[in-house]
């Protein structure tokens, strides 16, 4: 099917300059070794990946501005200036068992009884939520009657976000866990709160909370305990609000100031227009954001129904789609706030295997906001939207999901849109490297894609 594409005549068009397909061209590639990488995007590594070796540290090093967990001296060894965040819980605190090892990052129930025994002032029963219907106003708060949840294999107490004592003692146990971490003369630039989103709240929200009886009272004082450590800690705290994107989050945001948002960037969603504006709008208020990709690198290969397309795998074909949507909301001024993670999940291989060199190449400045290409129906009469944004080098392209429930991905989804004809066009490749001019680029459901101007390239 082909699509005529409109070019807005508010964007610039560079002076015509022939390059046929036959003759070789070449894509800017500025991506540097040292930090920042590059100009144009900000890279994020979610490393929870054991027993690497010094050189895929190395490489990871080469790779990322921003890592979150890790080894902290094998990151500054080879990049001095990255930038390193510390894994840690605050909304709920581990019930420890005789074979946890309490560092006060994750198990940290023993630390917090020795601060409030120093700390006669406070109470440590007042730092945590109680069942009002196990012990009401007329009795004690007790041990016994505290809200308990469970993740993973541990069982948890929910913390009082509005007691005085837990601020103070919040703030302390974070200024030691960002410092000498993991027992190194290496400080953290920041800390990571995981579980920290609107769906992992709402399972207490089904309880009698004595200390909580109106739930926005807890929103606010989540958002209050969350500016509270971020002032006594001096450094950005980043959250984990997954794939939510509501107005307590973007509170939480904003009074944390980093967001670390897990599976959100998912071409699969029919949301992603939505999921762009909150973006957009976080990003005016300052907040680092961290773009994370919904699916491994084997969840995509492993999809029978998601094929290669115009890549080489299924997995660089979703990847260069995540790369796309970045480009959707990258600010034209900086790319310093928005950080790009496409190996969330995929810590059973080395991050290496996990990456396109097209991430290398540089667009440019964004020249205008987003903007719909093509709104219509592909071969199968399902509705689609095609999404553009114009840079100073190339024209991005992305196809989210449309209905929810169409699980086609083929060629019989594919379809042509017609480029301006004024300028010379080359797609380019998942590999950094640019194929023949075209016309037209061919757009399948739930894919991306990046073309140069010819006018903005060089032969070697």
């Amino acid at each position: 099917m082909k699509a005529r594409f409109r070019f807005p005549r508010f964007l610039f068009v560079a002076p015509f300059v022939f390059l046929s397909g036959a003759q070789a061209v070449q894509a800017p590639m500025e991506y540097k070794s040292s930090i920042p990488h590059s100009s144009h995007i900000t890279m994020m590594l979610t490393d929870y990946r054991y027993g690497q070796i010094p050189g895929e540290y190395q490489w990871n090093a080469a790779h990322y501005d921003y890592v979150m967990s890790g080894s902290i001296y094998q990151y500054r060894r080879f990049a001095p200036g990255i930038q390193y965040f510390v894994y840690a819980l605050n909304l709920t605190v581990i019930r420890e068992t005789r074979n946890d090892q309490p560092d006060s990052q994750e198990v940290y129930y023993a630390d917090m009884q020795r601060w409030y025994a120093a700390h006669t002032q406070y109470n440590l029963e007042d730092a945590f939520l109680h069942d009002a219907s196990l012990c009401p106003e007329s009795q004690p708060k007790t041990q016994g009657c505290r809200i308990q949840t469970a993740w993973g294999t541990h069982a948890r107490w929910v913390i009082n976000p509005g007691d005085p004592g837990l601020r103070l003692y919040d703030g302390e146990r974070l200024r030691r866990i960002t410092t000498s971490v993991q027992r190194t003369r290496y400080s953290a630039d920041g800390v990571f709160f995981d579980e920290h989103g609107s769906g992992d709240l709402n399972y207490w929200k089904t309880f009698s909370i004595r200390e909580y009886p109106i739930w926005s009272k807890y929103q606010d004082d989540i958002v209050g305990l969350l500016a509270s450590e971020h002032a006594a800690l001096g450094k950005l705290i980043q959250i984990n609000t997954a794939g939510s994107i509501t107005p307590f989050e973007q509170r939480m945001d904003v009074a944390a100031g980093a967001v670390h948002m897990e599976t959100l960037n998912n071409p699969f969603s029919n949301e992603m227009r939505e999921r762009w504006a909150f973006i957009d709008a976080i990003l005016r208020q300052g907040v680092l954001v961290e773009l994370v990709n919904a699916f491994s690198w084997r969840e995509i290969n492993l999809n029978k129904y998601y094929p290669k397309g115009n890549d080489i795998t299924p997995a660089k074909r979703f990847a260069f789609a995540e790369l796309c949507s970045y480009y959707m909301v990258v600010p034209p001024q900086s790319a310093a706030n928005l950080a790009l993670d496409i190996t969330n999940d995929g810590w059973g291989e080395s991050f290496s295997l996990q990456w396109i060199k097209a991430i290398e190449v540089d667009l440019g400045k964004p020249l205008a906001p987003r903007a719909l290409a093509y709104q219509g129906s592909d071969h199968q009469g399902k509705p689609l939207q095609v999404w553009y944004r114009d840079f100073e080098r190339a024209m991005v392209f992305i196809r989210p999901q449309k209905p929810w429930d169409y699980k086609s991905y083929g060629d019989s989804t594919a379809i042509s849109i017609d480029l301006p004809p004024d300028e010379s066009w080359y797609p380019l490749k998942s590999d950094g490297t640019l194929g023949d001019s075209i016309n037209a680029v061919t757009i399948r459901n739930v894919e991306g894609a990046i073309v140069f101007k010819g006018s903005t390239l060089k032969t070697p």
